[in-house]
């Protein structure tokens, strides 16, 4: 099970508390915002398929990264209507299956899963 705990310090700071570790999301700001922690948690979860790929595929590699981009609907409810992921794996080169198959098993992270499943969200005030 996972959990985090979210405790509002003053104004619009955020403390976020996940196992060991602490880091502030400050919406309106030049810190981290809940949509760039939501595209960043998307995308490590595929970065560490890609990386489970590779290396299970023995395919030799200095490095990749993934960009991720997304604005929020100009029609309610606000929320990201599409998110553009670009995976660069910086020089190497990869033949159409090769290609086909990273892609279907980085699709396939447990982030973008949940994303695509529309997970019920039960919201309870105590």
């Amino acid at each position: 099970m996972y959990q985090v705990d979210i405790n509002n310090k003053q104004g619009n700071i955020f403390e976020v508390k996940a196992g060991k570790n602490t880091f502030v999301i400050e919406p309106l700001s030049d810190n981290l915002s809940p949509g760039e922690v939501l595209l960043a948690s998307l995308g490590s979860c595929m970065g560490f398929y890609t990386r489970r790929y590779l290396d299970n595929a023995k395919i030799a590699f200095q490095g990749f990264s993934l960009r991720l981009e997304a604005d929020f609907s100009k029609d309610a409810p606000m929320r990201f209507k599409e998110i553009k992921v670009v995976l660069d794996l910086k020089g190497v080169s990869l033949d159409a299956a090769r290609k086909k198959a990273l892609l279907k098993f980085v699709e396939n992270c447990p982030v973008q899963n949940t994303l695509k499943g529309n997970p019920v969200i039960e919201l309870d005030l105590i």
